[in-house]
């Protein structure tokens, strides 16, 4: 089969896929000479001591969200102990409001019985 597509190459009937392409180019990577803007050559210290004061001020951000994040994580531990609390009081009152309506309840078991008794049966 390779042979085939060979002979069929070389004598001209099948064309070679990668001469046949048309090449588009990017949009943009094409630059003219008054575009390009001209560098000047940057020595290596120079270009160390650029990347040292970028990392520096990287440095200097990931601080201060770190310090920021601390703050927020300490507001949210100041929250949540707050809110541990407060539900601790709910639950405290929900027992004296269960505790009462279970003496409401027994309470009223005597009035019923001492009604039953009173009144008399016809």
């Amino acid at each position: 089969m390779l042979n085939k597509w060979k002979e069929q190459m070389m004598s001209g009937r099948l064309m070679d896929p990668l001469t046949t392409a048309d090449i588009i180019p990017f949009p943009g990577s094409r630059q003219t000479a008054a575009a390009a803007p001209v560098a000047a050559p940057v020595g290596d210290n120079e270009r160390l001591n650029r990347a040292l004061a970028t990392l520096a001020g990287a440095l200097a951000d990931q601080s201060a969200a770190l310090s920021a994040w601390r703050s927020a994580l300490s507001d949210l531990h100041d929250s949540a102990a707050a809110l541990g609390q407060t539900m601790g009081s709910y639950r405290d009152r929900l027992d004296q409001a269960g505790s009462s309506a279970a003496a409401l309840r027994s309470e009223a078991r005597r009035l019923a019985r001492w009604a039953d008794k009173a009144l008399p049966t016809a």
